[in-house]
């Protein structure tokens, strides 16, 4: 089994394995419902950017929903952990994981770990996804470089707090994905981030993102929405919604954040005086 050319072939270019007693455990119930006996931790990134082209959405919500590439990317991985490993047991997480992935793929050496708590790549800034494979199996037995076991902070500049609309207090991305009716301080919270969905702000401010390169995965070039339109949205089929990083929340959410920045787009509109119209 050659795990460095399977992620080469697949465009990832960041990967380790670390001991499990070294990470942080974060959700035990879920790690007690899928490998309570894990000894080791397979982790790589998932590089996304593709550009900084005008849109309303946050540059991570461009591509399709990239829980569909994973799952795609974890079905050729388990054949062939499985097949080198028949014995051993392998359980895939993206996002929702039993351990702190920012943690461990700092303890890995893939990057530092920014004051936005974000973990910041040398070629790809924090422009990523993160990924790992659960193991029962030896991490050694895995076959690549020794980790660094050693986490290492960002320039501690300060600009990403500066720029965020929340300054660290809350997240403008998070409200801009909470259900129901917006609260008159969330909404010009939501506003800051002059998006429809998510924000970019601190990523965008980073000296460590100037020079992020793009992404190799051809997936995150796909069918690609940099800006999201009402009559866009309400064109779409099931089908297609789903397929997007929006839709995790459902359809009612984006609707509502469109119609909020219509409203606001009609407030600040000129109004003509009809008593200072002069006719020829």
């Amino acid at each position: 089994m050659d795990l460095q050319a399977f992620f080469k072939n697949e465009g990832i270019p960041l990967y380790t394995a670390l001991p499990f007693e070294v990470c942080k455990v974060i959700n035990p119930r879920l790690l007690e419902r899928t490998l309570p006996d894990a000894r080791s931790v397979l982790l790589f990134i998932l590089p996304y950017y593709t550009g900084r082209d005008e849109g309303n959405l946050s540059l991570y919500a461009r591509s399709k929903d990239y829980h569909l590439y994973a799952k795609e990317l974890w079905g050729k991985l388990s054949a062939l952990l499985s097949e080198a490993f028949p014995e051993h047991h392998f359980c895939s997480f993206v996002d929702h994981s039993p351990i702190n992935e920012v943690h461990a793929c700092g303890l890995g050496g893939l990057g530092v770990i920014g004051d936005n708590g974000l973990l910041i790549t040398k070629d790809y800034g924090s422009f990523i996804f993160l990924g790992e494979v659960l193991s029962d199996l030896e991490y050694t037995a895995f076959g690549l470089p020794e980790p660094a076991l050693h986490i290492e902070g960002c320039l501690h500049c300060g600009k990403c707090r500066q720029a965020c609309p929340c300054h660290f207090e809350d997240c403008a991305s998070g409200i801009s994905q909470k259900k129901g009716t917006l609260t008159p301080e969330e909404q010009e919270l939501f506003f800051k981030t002059d998006l429809i969905w998510g924000c970019d702000h601190c990523q965008l401010v980073c000296p460590l993102n100037k020079n992020a390169q793009k992404t190799a995965i051809p997936f995150f070039y796909e069918e690609r929405i940099n800006t999201l339109t009402a009559e866009g949205l309400d064109a779409m089929s099931k089908e297609e919604f789903e397929k997007r990083a929006f839709a995790w929340r459902g359809r009612a959410v984006p609707q509502r954040n469109l119609a909020l920045w219509a409203e606001r787009a009609e407030r600040n509109a000129p109004t003509i005086n009809p008593e200072k119209e002069t006719t020829s």
